[in-house]
């Protein structure tokens, strides 16, 4: 248990700083997202590829994309009811609470890794909501544990010299994220967001996922005034 925590905390905290983003809302939007009215997070559904840790087995990997699944839809629940998300320009439309969303889930049996494949009107009615978001991160990480722990050894070094020159390139991974508001009845999307974010060693795990977190919700549809 100890060294998944440890893995955790690890693969939690090599992600993000920086990157590129992109969103469009489909010709759908304009024609169903009016008679929306609830909404629900899904558990982010969790891709670990590249440079792996040799001791990790398949199943600690799926512990923490299980871990991190739950982690990353609470934190876009919370971005989406942060105050200066709900501020200026409202939303029309309700979230439903992560809780309910997992408990009803769980009530029906659904595990968190089957949510991820799950047809969305199925997943609407069993929520009972009018649509659900869904998001897929894959992270794919490129440094070996040696690699990384050299960058943190020479950063302590850095740190010890205030006149230093910082380290160049710290760059250990990189993050894509697809999140897509899909209609409960018909299953098709009516906003997608995209982002691909450089991944780095030293960024708290908090901060990094709420950061691409961050984004995402402001971007976030629901706002216009309709007549």
């Amino acid at each position: 248990m100890r060294n998944i925590q440890i893995y955790i905390a690890f693969f939690v905290t090599t992600l993000f700083a920086t990157g590129c983003a992109k969103q469009f809302t489909t010709a759908s939007y304009e024609e169903v997202a009016y008679h929306h009215r609830t909404l629900a997070v899904l558990p982010f559904e969790m891709i670990f590829t590249g440079n792996l840790p040799r001791n990790l087995t398949q199943e600690m990997v799926e512990e923490i994309e299980e871990y991190e699944s739950v982690a990353f839809q609470v934190s876009l629940f919370n971005m989406l009811h942060r105050p200066s998300n709900l501020g200026r320009n409202p939303m029309w439309v309700t979230i439903q609470h992560y809780d309910e969303t997992n408990r009803r889930l769980l009530d029906e049996g659904i595990s968190i890794r089957e949510s991820w494949f799950m047809p969305t009107e199925e997943l609407a009615r069993i929520l009972g909501v009018d649509a659900v978001i869904k998001t897929r991160i894959e992270k794919t990480r490129f440094m070996s544990d040696m690699a990384s722990f050299g960058i943190a050894v020479m950063a302590d070094i850095l740190n010890e010299f205030p006149g230093a020159l910082p380290i160049p390139g710290n760059q250990t991974g990189r993050v894509n994220l697809t999140c897509s508001i899909l209609d409960g009845n018909e299953g098709f999307p009516v906003w997608v967001y995209n982002d691909i974010e450089p991944a780095y060693w030293n960024l708290p795990a908090e901060q990094a996922i709420d950061g691409i977190n961050r984004r995402a919700a402001r971007n976030f549809p629901y706002r216009e005034r309709y007549n």
